[in-house]
C-alpha cells in the first residue's frame, strides 16, 4: 500500500481517521478498519518519506522519486513481486513437508519443480536484460527438466495406478499443467508492474493539481481562495478515491499472487490463543 501512495500527508490523514475511530471502537469490525487505516498510513508516511512527498509537495527523497525514476521503480516492483511469489512458493513446500505430503512437495503448480521453472526463467530473462552475455545452459536444462517431470508425472500415475481409460485425460492434465504454470506465474509477476504504475500515478495527479491550481490563481484574494480550494479538494479526492483503489490493489496483489500460492481451505480452524 505504501509503496503505491507514498505521501506523508495522505498518510498522516489515514492515522488521524484511525485514531478518530478509536475513540468510538465498540465493535471488532470498527477495530479491525481502525487498525487498517493505522497500518495502511503508517506505511504512507514512511515511503512518503522516502519518495520525498508531503501533500503533493516535493522534497528531499531519502531514497528514489518514481516520476523521475520511471525505469527504476518499474524494476524494482517486478524484483520485489518475484521476491514475494518465491516466498509463497517456498511457505507451500514447508506446509506440504509438514503435512508429509511428498507429491505436493515436487509436483504442485507452486510446489519445487514449479519453482526451480520459475527461478530459472527469472535468470534467463535477468541474463537477456541486464548483460550481454551468454545464457548459461543450465538454466535452460533446469526448465526442460522441470517441464518435463510436470508433464510425464499424470501419465505415470495414471500407468503405475492401472487406470488406463484415463489416459487420454491426463494426456490433456499434463498439457494444461505446464501451461498452467508458465502462464500463471508470468502473469504473477508482471502483475506487480501496478506497484509502480500506481506510484507513477500519484505523483502525476499532484502534477495536474498543481498545475490547475495555477491556472485558476488569477491573483488577488479571490485568486488565492480558488487556488486553495483546488488544493484541498484535490487532496480529498486523491485520498478518498486513489486510497480506495490501492487498497483494492494491495489486496489483490496479496491474495492472489502471494496467498493463492499456499492456501488452502478445509484445513483445521484457525483458533488464537486468548487469556
Amino acid at each position: 500500500f505504501g509503496a503505491m501512495f507514498g505521501d506523508m500527508g495522505h498518510g498522516a490523514s489515514l492515522i488521524a481517521i484511525g485514531l478518530l475511530l478509536g475513540m468510538k471502537a465498540k465493535n471488532e469490525a470498527l477495530r479491525h478498519i481502525r487498525a487498517l487505516f493505522l497500518y495502511c498510513g503508517s506505511s504512507a508516511v514512511l515511503f512518503g518519506l522516502l519518495y520525498g512527498s508531503f501533500f503533493g509537495i516535493e522534497f528531499k527523497s531519502l531514497w528514489i522519486k518514481p516520476i523521475e525514476n520511471i525505469m527504476e521503480i518499474f524494476t524494482i516492483s517486478v524484483y520485489a513481486g518475484i521476491v514475494m511469489i518465491s516466498l509463497g512458493i517456498v511457505i507451500n513446500v514447508i506446509n506440504a513437508l509438514k503435512d508429509r505430503n511428498y507429491i505436493k512437495v515436487l509436483f504442485d503448480k507452486s510446489g519445487l519443480i514449479g519453482g526451480v521453472i520459475y527461478w530459472a526463467g527469472i535468470g534467463v530473462v535477468t541474463k537477456m536484460l541486464v548483460s550481454n552475455s551468454s545464457i548459461p545452459s543450465i538454466y535452460f536444462i533446469l526448465i526442460l527438466a522441470g517441464v518435463l517431470a510436470l508433464f510425464f508425472y499424470p501419465l505415470v500415475d495414471c500407468v503405475v495406478k492401472k487406470k488406463y481409460g484415463h489416459l487420454v485425460e491426463s494426456f490433456m492434465e499434463s498439457i494444461v499443467g505446464v501451461i498452467e504454470v508458465f502462464m500463471g506465474f508470468l502473469s504473477n509477476t508482471v502483475s506487480f508492474i501496478r506497484v509502480a504504475a500506481f506510484a507513477l500515478a500519484h505523483a502525476g495527479l499532484f502534477i495536474a493539481i498543481f498545475d490547475l491550481a495555477k491556472i485558476v490563481h488569477v491573483g488577488g484574494a479571490a485568486g488565492n481562495a480558488m487556488s486553495w480550494t483546488v488544493l484541498i479538494i484535490g487532496n480529498i479526492i486523491v485520498i478518498g478515491l486513489e486510497g480506495l483503489v490501492v487498497t483494492i490493489q494491495s489486496v489483490r496483489l496479496n491474495y492472489y499472487e502471494f496467498f493463492s500460492k499456499f492456501f488452502m481451505a478445509g484445513k483445521s480452524v484457525y483458533k488464537p490463543l486468548s487469556v
